[in-house]
């Protein structure tokens, strides 16, 4: 059961276009708007709504870092298990696929022709989908003493720095390179984000070789 120690913490790139879209729709097609629905709107609305489900009422936390955001919540988790705010944290992403996302990146040219080919030398976009997934954050001594299978131990979450265009990715290889180094030297097995964006892949591909 939820508590008042228990966490809640959704990353998403884009949060809920698609209800966005259909209360402007209405709003401006028959110039009425339901306003019970306008809280929909709101970037948050997923976090607030399993909140409520669930009767969490410990710390929460919406996060939009683009790829990343999913991952950014974990991270957020992380730290709130371990620093003790959270006994549990519920982490993870969730993102929809709707019209107006889709005409957005197929007008800005971000979409592939067909399959995605990352890392290919004739990689021309990524394709996109929609899903969610949620981890269960804990202290292992507390999963232990539940008997729940652990899947993963998660180390302390590092991130760094480094210059870049206002709306762009990094442009040197060799100085991502530097902030790897440290995560690689421990690291068993490496995934790279391989979205087929061929700006994102050459920075990612290039940075991953010069710190290996």
């Amino acid at each position: 059961a939820a508590s008042g120690r228990t966490s809640l913490a959704l990353g998403s790139a884009y949060g809920n276009l698609q209800e966005t879209a259909s209360f402007l729709d209405r709003l401006f097609g028959r110039g009425l708007g339901n306003p019970l629905l306008f809280p929909n709107m709101v970037f948050n609305a997923p976090l607030a709504y399993v909140s409520i489900e669930l009767g969490i009422r410990g710390e929460t936390a919406m996060l939009s870092m683009l790829d990343v955001s999913g991952e950014a919540a974990i991270a957020w988790g992380v730290d709130a298990v371990g620093s003790g705010r959270a006994d549990i944290c519920l982490a993870g992403g969730v993102d929809e696929l709707g019209q107006v996302l889709h005409r957005v990146l197929e007008d800005g040219g971000a979409l592939a022709r067909g399959a995605p080919r990352p890392f290919a030398r004739d990689a021309d976009g990524v394709v996109v989908g929609e899903g969610s997934a949620v981890l269960v954050l804990e202290r292992l001594e507390g999963a232990t003493a539940r008997g729940a299978r652990v899947y993963a131990r998660l180390g302390e979450a590092l991130a760094f720095t480094v210059p870049a265009p206002v709306h762009g990715w990094p442009r040197d290889p060799h100085a991502v390179a530097r902030g790897l180094r440290p995560l690689l030297a421990v690291a068993d097995v490496v995934f790279g984000g391989a979205s087929g964006n061929r700006a994102h892949d050459a920075i990612e591909g290039g940075a991953i070789a010069a710190a290996g």
